[in-house]
């Protein structure tokens, strides 16, 4: 399946105001971005994703609405392992019941 194949089934299967969430290659962003902006998906959050905190974001999680207004915001970034090597706190907290 193709990123337009993808954004474009999202489209038809979203109602207005239903929200489409995916995490893609952070080098590739714009692609996505440009995507969702041509099937009116407003991007409305990213948010990197770090292995590490000295580490490059590799992936970025997006959040978009299905004809939505102009605006988007930035979250701070997700670190997936503290410094000791276990899974940061934030991320504990997302596995935890």
């Amino acid at each position: 399946m193709t990123l337009p194949d993808l954004v474009g089934a999202a489209r038809r299967l979203l109602k207005t105001g239903g929200r489409f969430v995916t995490i893609y290659a952070a080098e590739r962003i714009t692609d996505l971005l440009f995507q969702m902006r041509s099937a009116l998906i407003e991007p409305k959050c990213l948010r990197n994703i770090h292995s590490s905190r000295q580490s490059k974001a590799r992936l970025i999680l997006v959040e978009g609405v299905k004809n939505g207004g102009p605006g988007v915001t930035v979250s701070p970034p997700l670190v997936i392992y503290n410094e000791s090597g276990s899974y940061s706190e934030e991320l504990q907290a997302l596995f935890s019941p």
